[in-house]
């Protein structure tokens, strides 16, 4: 091994072949060969519904891949990059998944049975005797070192020395089946996991903080020492349910009563921490200055829903539909909004009665993968806020305050940043669209 891993970059022809050779060996024809795409970048390539079972991918570059269906049991993903690659329905069997990153993955349906995602690395040392460590240049956000051949030392060295677990951030594992799978010291943060099986699974000392759990199953699992802060069950991590006087859909009635006449009727409501996941759908609903900080509001179908002016710092609007909602004026500082669908949503100031604006305020608030394709912006406070590989394709931005926001791999048009407020923003190299 060198002193610095050279990634070979594969075309689609390229990697085409490769696959052609391995599926004829599997199938016991003539002219096949096992594919090897260690170290290889396959980043961005369509190999979905291929036949790559025992297929080597050792560190390998798979960044925004379509393995879609793909048949990868017992193939070997150690320390491999995946970041946005997408597994759904896929079958990685037996796979080794040790130490790989599979960051904002989308991993629905997809069977791990018995895959092994404990710690992994590949370490060599140099001349002076100082370790190197493999770490991958694109993909990863949070990986020790930049490449192999940065020197690992301090906290970076002791971490690498026990190895990087597989780590799941951001990912979608809808449905999937991780029975009896080893992911001792994984990391779900963030992560989907509704309906997910990991039934007989090691999970001890897993992080799954901010993950969903709704309906995961986590029978005869052992966890010792997994970290559960701030998930989201069915339960609402086993929080009380806030105490309402009088049945929801009941209030609801009453503020949309008091929205529509002006104050003439029904009566505003406060809704404090309240979870709406019990209402079928909030779907084209007159909700206006509605209070509801905390609010649950998870994959719920808030399509044409208005909300102007309501409060809703704090809230839980991951994977909800809220595409043309009226959110102008509306306060969602501290919300989540990952993977949350905003289409046309509207946030430019909203203007009152007495001729004032008030402005919509979005700092803090999480957008990481929502879709916010033709939505409008206009001077809306983004301050702090994550819109890490968001869509904001055909956005309204003037005046927007993306400052000291995250923007790593967001889709918009270059153009559209010409009249925002920039400064500390991280990540500021949107992918052209």
């Amino acid at each position: 091994m060198s002193q610095q891993i050279q990634f070979r970059k594969l075309t689609q022809k390229e990697a085409n072949e490769m696959i052609d050779k391995h599926e004829r060996l599997f199938g016991g024809r003539l002219g096949g060969a096992r594919a090897v795409f260690a170290y290889c970048d396959l980043s961005g390539l369509d190999l979905a519904e291929r036949q790559l079972s025992d297929a080597d991918f050792t560190g390998a570059i798979l960044a925004e891949t379509n393995l879609v269906g793909a048949t990868l049991d017992n193939a070997i993903f150690f320390v491999a990059d995946l970041s946005r690659a997408n597994l759904s329905g896929a079958s990685a069997q037996r796979s080794d998944f040790r130490g790989a990153v599979l960051h904002g993955a989308t991993l629905r349906g997809a069977n791990f049975y018995r895959g092994d995602f404990r710690k992994g690395a590949v370490a060599e040392s140099d001349r002076q005797g100082r370790m190197k460590y493999l770490s991958h240049p694109i993909g990863a956000e949070t990986l020790p070192s930049a490449l192999l051949g940065a020197e690992a030392t301090g906290y970076g060295m002791r971490r690498a020395r026990g190895g990087s677990p597989a780590d799941f951030t951001d990912a979608v594992l809808t449905s999937a089946h991780l029975v009896e799978a080893n992911l001792r010291d994984a990391i779900f943060h963030r992560a989907i996991l509704e309906n997910a099986d990991l039934s007989g699974s090691q999970l001890a000392d897993a992080d799954f903080s901010g993950a969903v759990l709704i309906g995961t199953s986590f029978a005869q699992s052992t966890m010792d020492g997994a970290d559960w802060t701030d998930t989201l069950d069915d339960r609402r991590n086993d929080q009380k349910p806030t105490v309402l006087d009088r049945p929801l859909p009941q209030l609801l009635e009453e503020h949309e009563a008091w929205a529509k006449s002006g104050g003439g009727r029904g009566e505003a409501q406060v809704l404090d921490e309240v979870d709406f996941r019990r209402l079928p759908n909030l779907v084209g609903r007159e909700l206006t200055a509605l209070v509801a900080p905390k609010g649950c509001f998870y994959g719920m179908d808030l399509t044409g829903v208005k909300l102007q002016g309501a409060q809703l710092q704090g809230a839980d609007l991951r994977g909800a539909l809220l595409d043309r909602a009226d959110l102008r004026g509306a306060n969602l500082s501290g919300a989540k909004l990952s993977r949350a669908a905003l289409r046309q949503a509207r946030f430019e100031p909203l203007k009152m009665k007495d001729g004032r604006l008030t402005q919509a305020v979005l700092k803090s608030a999480m957008f990481r993968f929502a879709i916010l394709e033709g939505a409008n912006l206009t001077s809306t406070d983004c301050h702090s806020a994550d819109f890490s590989y968001a869509d904001l394709r055909s956005c309204t931005l003037k005046n927007t305050d993306f400052s000291f926001a995250l923007l790593t791999g967001t889709y918009l048009h270059h153009s559209a940043l010409r009249e925002c407020l920039l400064e500390g923003a991280e990540g500021a190299n949107p992918i052209a669209a």
